[in-house]
């Protein structure tokens, strides 16, 4: 890129963008008096293994020169971009080079994107129903100005899903609803760890309403197993995520994708990150079949109370981590306001970043710390 924003290449278009016109082909010249700097001299130079660097000097001087006052022309004529740039040399006397630029102006304008995409969690759930819908990519096709949708979910079951009739709710920022009261899906890929991603399906709504979407709830009505057994779900068995998009991506992040909350202790029982009860026996999900330390789950009342730091909230994501500084960096980002955690806790979570720089990563050492030291608490 020139001066003044202007593009220049010596090739013939810019990525992403479209010339939208060319004002035609110009030249410059920049006259060059080389001094004592003569062909002869710099002749031998080259003989004797050195450079001129000063006769080098000059020439990239003009070049400069030359390419600016070509760039002033082109802004002149209304292009802001040049194609084409070419250089070239010629001599007069033994002390005068005239450098030439020269190259074609053209106009151009950043190129629109094909589509725009926008990926939502759903913000419904279903524990009674062993297929879950998680998320839903909204795609908008500016070619042909229409809006396709992909959903993305989890399978619980052992049988593999054929189709899903499902009914799609979205919230616009202004809290209006917009509902598709059936569209269907039959082209449906399962993976080893039993996610499932449809084919994208023409969503028939007004386009002005991508740049308003907020939210999308995914119900799924009728689901179509590999032994072409039809299961129908009735509607009032869903429930709401009683989270913000920000907050459920947040806690997806630490606990999984099919996560609707922490896991907590219920009245009879405990309550898994999929939503799911479960009796206090239990270590394994009923639904998801994770495995939980029971015996650490508060209520949610308690998972929530402002300023404290429950560990197993977040040790799973802990877990994930790579070394003592990237589980230092992720706790002070929890603005906990709990006098121990922040007296006793990060100061010895810090000691072990600075350890790291001698003894590498430490972060076995940290996550056995933050056990003890949550045990003390």
């Amino acid at each position: 890129m020139g001066g003044n924003g202007m593009l220049i290449t010596s090739g013939y278009n810019f990525e992403g963008y479209d010339i939208v016109n060319y004002l035609g082909h110009e030249s410059v010249q920049v006259v060059l008096g080389t001094g004592i700097f003569s062909s002869f001299d710099a002749s031998i130079s080259d003989l004797l293994g050195t450079r001129s660097s000063a006769y080098e000097d000059k020439l990239n001087l003009a070049e400069k020169a030359g390419k600016e006052k070509l760039m002033e022309k082109a802004g002149n004529n209304g292009g802001n971009a040049i194609i084409g740039l070419d250089i070239d040399y010629t001599t007069f006397t033994n002390d005068v080079i005239a450098v030439i630029v020269g190259g074609t102006i053209v106009k151009v304008e950043r190129k629109m994107p094909e589509k725009e995409v926008k990926k939502v969690c759903s913000m419904e759930y279903n524990t009674t129903v062993p297929i879950r819908i998680l998320e839903s990519l909204i795609v908008y096709q500016i070619s042909t100005d229409k809006m396709f949708l992909r959903l993305y979910g989890k399978n619980y079951s052992d049988s593999k899903v054929k189709g899903l009739e499902v009914k799609i709710k979205i919230e616009t920022i202004f809290n209006d609803i917009v509902e598709i009261p059936e569209m269907t899906f039959a082209d449906i890929c399962e993976s080893e760890e039993k996610e499932i991603v449809t084919e994208y399906n023409n969503l028939k709504l007004e386009n002005n309403v991508f740049k308003l979407i907020k939210s999308v709830s995914v119900q799924m009505m009728k689901y179509v197993t590999e032994k072409n057994e039809i299961v129908e779900i009735a509607a009032d068995q869903y429930k709401k995520i009683d989270l913000t998009q920000e907050q459920l991506t947040d806690i997806r992040k630490i606990y999984g994708n099919d996560a609707v909350n922490r896991a907590y202790k219920s009245d009879s029982g405990w309550v898994c990150y999929c939503g799911m009860e479960n009796e206090n026996k239990e270590h394994k999900c009923h639904l998801c079949k994770r495995e939980v330390q029971v015996e650490a789950l508060r209520p949610i009342s308690m998972n929530d109370s402002e300023g404290t730091f429950c560990l197993y909230d977040h040790i799973d994501y802990i877990e994930n981590l790579k070394n003592a500084k990237e589980i230092y960096d992720y706790l002070e980002k929890l603005n906990c306001t709990d006098v121990y955690f922040n007296g006793i806790i990060l100061a010895e979570i810090k000691k072990l970043v600075d350890g790291e720089r001698m003894y590498g990563s430490m972060k076995r050492s940290a996550i056995i710390k933050l056990k003890e030291l949550y045990e003390k608490e």
